[in-house]
């Protein structure tokens, strides 16, 4: 892909919210090109281009991503033109001649966004953001302050959320308005509302698990609204009893999908049976593998095969016990694992072997 940036939609014809939003989509780009700006506005069909929306991880129908600079962020508000317009505006469009503080918009210090009474409602207004209400002169402001920053360095990639802060001494009125008494205070918004208040540890490890918590929780793909027509249509392979509001699920694999699914990258693989007392007892972790890699950009893919349905694929791998797991790169079968089976563990195995060209 081209320093040009892109605004892409993934999305299956079949799909009857792709076809719902198909408008705006259109007028969307109609409205870059009266402006005559240096963007384009795609749209890829996944039922034609089933490798790149694989390597892109796709797993829901329309999946939206603004290519650009280097990062990926993936739009999860609502589906109109004037609301993506200002999803994009907000991350490539900066007017010569202000400041990012006169644009409404917040800077950033070793990945934290620095938010003033001006930015911060710009700020949260779409999205998830963790925020530290702070002072300077706070002795626990100070000691959070390195593990704040390291917090924000390992998720300044991640297009799901933001790690901010504001300075409760200069701009006083913000922090009372969102009922701040006491330094530091963490709050999580989502899409301009307050979700949740951090109460817990303020460790570098406790506050990771808290955001990544949450990301699972509030969704890659969750919109701003509880309207059925703003939520996303499942892509197979996904399991077919799957809310489609938490679609961050292990992928689920057949005869028809294997091949396709398992040809690019890293996938780790579950063959089961559903009657399996231990296939039961991992059930859950599994579910939370694919959460916790789901994180990742081009992470591994989870995935998992019930092999009383897919008989002849089992059989084609050798499978003589359940729950066998096995490790695949770019479509080759590297190795079965048989370490522990709760979530560190697995976790670790699959993060090792993921950055590897030999497993």
């Amino acid at each position: 892909m081209s320093s040009t940036p892109h605004f892409v939609m993934f999305y299956g014809p079949w799909c009857e919210h792709c076809k719902n939003m198909m408008p705006a989509w259109e007028a969307l780009g109609e409205q870059y090109s009266k402006e005559k700006r240096d963007l384009t506005i795609a749209k890829v069909d996944c039922t034609s281009d089933v490798n790149l929306c694989v390597k892109q991880n796709i797993r829901a129908y329309p999946t939206m991503k603004l290519y650009y600079d280097g990062d990926i962020k993936r739009y999860t508000g609502r589906r109109n033109a004037e609301d993506m317009k200002v999803f994009v505006d907000k991350i490539v469009l900066k007017p010569e001649g202000k400041s990012k503080d006169s644009e409404g918009l917040s800077t950033s210090e070793a990945g934290v966004h620095i938010l003033t009474k001006n930015t911060f409602d710009k700020h949260i207004e779409l999205g998830l953001h963790f925020v530290k209400f702070y002072a300077p002169w706070c002795i626990h402001c100070i000691k959070l302050a390195p593990i704040w920053e390291r917090l924000a360095e390992d998720f300044k990639d991640n297009a799901d959320i933001t790690i901010s802060k504001i300075d409760c001494t200069a701009h006083g009125s913000k922090c009372s308005q969102h009922g701040v008494n006491g330094f530091p205070t963490l709050k999580l918004f989502k899409n301009g509302r307050e979700v949740d208040r951090y109460s817990g540890m303020r460790s570098l490890e406790d506050l990771k698990n808290y955001v990544k918590l949450k990301i699972a929780e509030h969704g890659l793909l969750s919109t701003v609204t509880t309207d059925k027509s703003e939520t996303a249509e499942e892509v197979p392979p996904t399991d077919t009893d799957m809310d489609a509001a938490d679609l961050i699920k292990p992928y689920q694999l057949n005869n028809q999908n294997f091949d396709t699914t398992v040809s690019l990258g890293t996938t780790f693989v579950k063959f089961y049976a559903p009657w399996c007392r231990h296939c039961k007892i991992l059930a859950p972790v599994w579910d939370q593998l694919a959460n916790k890699c789901a994180d990742q950009v081009a992470g591994p893919k989870i995935a998992k095969v019930d092999c009383t349905k897919e008989e002849s694929l089992c059989q084609s791998f050798g499978i003589n016990g359940y729950p066998t797991l096995m490790l695949f790169k770019d479509g080759v079968q590297k190795k079965e694992y048989s370490g522990n089976r709760d979530l560190d563990s697995l976790y670790r195995f699959i993060m090792q072997n993921h950055d590897k060209d030999e497993l």
